[in-house]
């Protein structure tokens, strides 16, 4: 057995790997010495591009405006204002009371039918202003003027009631087409809110002694006789001044005015 001594050709080693790309990159990340930075870069704000301005350094008037303006204080009443704003406040006092408007309805409805030829139409307003110049007079014995506002889809008409004494109702209905369109003589003012949906509201006592409105006209279910029965009322507020007028006059004043306004067939007496 013969043993081949010739040694056999090894194979050349595979050259190292080079990565092009690695070497561009490395081409591209190269530091920059600070020398060659072009020194017109940024002369002025705005940079080497013309007309926009990139940055601009706040003038003092500017970093004043910024900053937040200090708290005010709030204004304090004087003891006088405040003792004025507790006069106001306490001037006035407000009774209510529930009135059915059943009968007063029934009334204008049959006097509108019986004037229908050349008579005038009566309103719910005119029963109340009439039962109100009544009772001022049998309770607080004088005929004061009597005015009457009437607020309706936003706006306000006003008369100074025609004088109830010696006059007739149906008289009296027919003078308010011609009653003055002001309520500024009157002593006792009466706001009615009957064709709105407030159904109460505190009246505004002015000069006189009393004030009175008249709330929306709402349905109530009340029993008679163990029989519910829906009835047509309102809130009549009352305001009035405690410092001239008793409680009990005013008590008295409210609830004659109910009355009268329930049972209206006591007003055609006149």
């Amino acid at each position: 057995m013969e043993l081949d001594d010739e040694p056999k050709p090894q194979p050349e080693p595979d050259a190292p790997f080079e990565d092009e790309s690695t070497q561009e990159w490395e081409q591209l990340f190269i530091r920059r010495d600070w020398d060659e930075t072009p020194t017109d870069a940024l002369k002025e704000p705005g940079g080497i591009i013309p007309n926009l301005r990139v940055w601009e350094e706040p003038d003092a008037a500017s970093r004043q405006a910024l900053q937040p303006a200090a708290p005010k204080e709030p204004r304090r009443l004087t003891p006088r204002e405040r003792a004025a704003l507790a006069a106001a406040v306490a001037s006035a006092l407000t009774m209510r009371a529930t009135v059915s408007l059943v009968e007063g309805a029934k009334l204008c409805e049959q006097l509108a039918y019986e004037w229908r030829a050349n008579g005038p139409v009566p309103m719910l307003e005119y029963v109340v202003t009439w039962a109100a110049a009544r009772a001022l007079r049998e309770v607080w014995g004088t005929d004061a003027p009597i005015g009457l506002r009437r607020i309706d889809d936003g706006s306000e008409q006003l008369w100074l009631a025609p004088t109830v004494a010696g006059n007739s109702f149906r008289r009296f209905v027919a003078e308010f087409a011609d009653a003055p369109r002001r309520d500024a003589e009157a002593d006792f003012v009466i706001t009615s809110f009957l064709a709105t949906a407030v159904e109460q509201a505190d009246p505004r006592l002015g000069t006189g002694f009393f004030a009175l409105t008249i709330g929306a006209e709402r349905m109530v279910v009340v029993l008679e006789q163990n029989v519910p029965v829906h009835r047509r009322t309102t809130t009549l507020s009352l305001a009035y001044a405690p410092e001239s007028v008793p409680d009990g006059v005013a008590a008295a004043l409210l609830s004659r005015i109910r009355e009268l306004i329930e049972a209206p067939y006591a007003l055609l007496a006149d």
